[in-house]
């Protein structure tokens, strides 16, 4: 997937979103298997980022506060 994107934005070729939609199948199906192995769910892994996310910037992510984190040394 990484080629496609790269490919996409570096070297000015056409977005392909079969390609893309391919291989984010690929991704989605060997994180689930990460996930499985690991013994948690998506949804867990998920709501932990949302919760990271939250403590990160807490009114809400802007640019301003990307550059200005403090947990990021």
């Amino acid at each position: 997937m990484g080629d496609l994107i790269k490919k996409e934005i570096f070297h000015g070729h056409p977005a392909d979103l079969e390609k893309v939609k391919k291989e984010a199948g690929d991704v989605l199906h060997y994180l689930a298997g990460i996930a499985t192995l690991y013994g948690f769910s998506l949804q867990e892994a998920a709501g932990m980022n949302i919760e990271k996310l939250k403590k990160r910037y807490p009114e809400g992510f802007s640019t301003e506060a990307s550059m200005k984190r403090v947990d990021v040394k």
